[in-house]
Protein backbone atom coordinates (compact mmCIF):
# COMPACT_ATOMS: atom_id res chain seq x y z
CA UNK A 1 0.00 0.00 0.00
CA UNK A 2 1.59 3.16 -1.29
CA UNK A 3 1.14 6.20 1.54
CA UNK A 4 1.97 9.69 0.87
CA UNK A 5 2.24 12.95 3.10
CA UNK A 6 -0.64 15.24 3.00
CA UNK A 7 -3.72 15.07 1.11
CA UNK A 8 -4.52 13.29 -2.68
CA UNK A 9 -4.74 16.05 -5.33
CA UNK A 10 -8.35 16.20 -6.88
CA UNK A 11 -7.13 14.08 -9.50
CA UNK A 12 -6.16 11.18 -7.46
CA UNK A 13 -9.75 12.14 -5.63
CA UNK A 14 -11.95 11.67 -8.56
CA UNK A 15 -10.47 8.95 -9.80
CA UNK A 16 -11.33 7.58 -6.30
CA UNK A 17 -14.92 8.67 -6.98
CA UNK A 18 -14.64 6.74 -10.10
CA UNK A 19 -13.46 3.34 -8.85
CA UNK A 20 -13.63 3.24 -5.05
CA UNK A 21 -9.52 2.49 -5.24
CA UNK A 22 -7.13 2.77 -3.75
CA UNK A 23 -7.79 1.63 -0.17
CA UNK A 24 -5.31 4.29 1.36
CA UNK A 25 -7.25 7.47 -0.32
CA UNK A 26 -10.45 5.56 1.13
CA UNK A 27 -8.94 5.20 4.68
CA UNK A 28 -7.81 9.12 4.35
CA UNK A 29 -10.94 10.56 3.77
CA UNK A 30 -12.33 8.64 6.41
CA UNK A 31 -10.37 10.39 8.75
CA UNK A 32 -10.20 13.66 7.21
CA UNK A 33 -13.12 16.12 7.04
CA UNK A 34 -10.96 18.85 4.32
CA UNK A 35 -10.85 15.62 1.40
CA UNK A 36 -13.82 14.24 2.44
CA UNK A 37 -15.56 18.21 1.94
CA UNK A 38 -13.71 18.22 -1.55
CA UNK A 39 -14.80 14.79 -2.58
CA UNK A 40 -18.27 16.14 -1.53
CA UNK A 41 -17.95 18.81 -4.32
CA UNK A 42 -16.17 17.15 -6.94
CA UNK A 43 -19.17 14.44 -7.04
CA UNK A 44 -21.68 16.81 -7.49
CA UNK A 45 -23.28 16.67 -10.56
CA UNK A 46 -22.12 20.73 -11.06
CA UNK A 47 -19.08 21.85 -10.02
CA UNK A 48 -18.57 24.93 -7.67
CA UNK A 49 -17.61 27.06 -10.48
CA UNK A 50 -20.55 26.12 -12.89
CA UNK A 51 -22.64 26.79 -9.44
CA UNK A 52 -21.21 30.19 -8.96
CA UNK A 53 -22.30 31.06 -12.43
CA UNK A 54 -25.47 29.96 -12.85
CA UNK A 55 -25.93 31.83 -10.10
CA UNK A 56 -24.50 34.91 -11.33
CA UNK A 57 -25.69 34.58 -14.22
CA UNK A 58 -29.24 33.86 -13.43
CA UNK A 59 -31.78 36.52 -14.36
CA UNK A 60 -33.16 38.51 -11.74
CA UNK A 61 -36.27 37.00 -10.11
CA UNK A 62 -38.38 40.35 -10.84
CA UNK A 63 -37.71 39.78 -14.71
CA UNK A 64 -41.15 39.04 -15.68
CA UNK A 65 -43.15 41.45 -14.15
CA UNK A 66 -40.87 44.24 -15.05
CA UNK A 67 -40.92 42.71 -18.70
CA UNK A 68 -44.70 42.85 -18.20
CA UNK A 69 -44.94 46.47 -17.28
CA UNK A 70 -42.93 47.49 -19.76
CA UNK A 71 -44.66 46.23 -22.19
CA UNK A 72 -47.92 47.15 -20.85
CA UNK A 73 -47.11 50.90 -21.22
CA UNK A 74 -45.07 50.34 -24.77
CA UNK A 75 -49.27 48.94 -25.59
CA UNK A 76 -50.76 52.22 -23.43
CA UNK A 77 -48.44 54.69 -25.44
CA UNK A 78 -49.67 53.31 -28.70
CA UNK A 79 -53.49 53.08 -28.20
CA UNK A 80 -53.15 56.80 -26.79
CA UNK A 81 -50.85 57.58 -29.81
CA UNK A 82 -53.56 56.38 -32.53
CA UNK A 83 -56.42 58.24 -30.18
CA UNK A 84 -54.70 61.06 -30.55
CA UNK A 85 -53.95 60.44 -34.34
CA UNK A 86 -57.38 59.94 -35.30
CA UNK A 87 -58.31 63.18 -32.96
CA UNK A 88 -55.75 65.51 -35.13
CA UNK A 89 -57.45 63.39 -38.12
CA UNK A 90 -61.42 64.52 -37.64
CA UNK A 91 -60.60 68.23 -38.48
CA UNK A 92 -58.98 67.30 -41.67
CA UNK A 93 -61.63 65.11 -42.56
CA UNK A 94 -63.89 67.59 -41.83
CA UNK A 95 -62.03 70.22 -43.55
CA UNK A 96 -62.55 67.94 -46.93
CA UNK A 97 -65.91 67.90 -46.87
CA UNK A 98 -67.05 70.92 -46.17
CA UNK A 99 -64.03 72.81 -49.50
CA UNK A 100 -65.16 69.46 -51.58
CA UNK A 101 -67.87 70.85 -54.33
CA UNK A 102 -70.92 69.67 -54.42
CA UNK A 103 -71.67 67.77 -57.37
Amino acid sequence: MRRWIGHPQNRRLAEWLETGLPADVDAHIMTCNRCAARIEDLAEPEPVLARALSAVLAPPTDLVPRLHHGIDGKLRNRADLQFLAGLLVLPADAARLLLTEDE
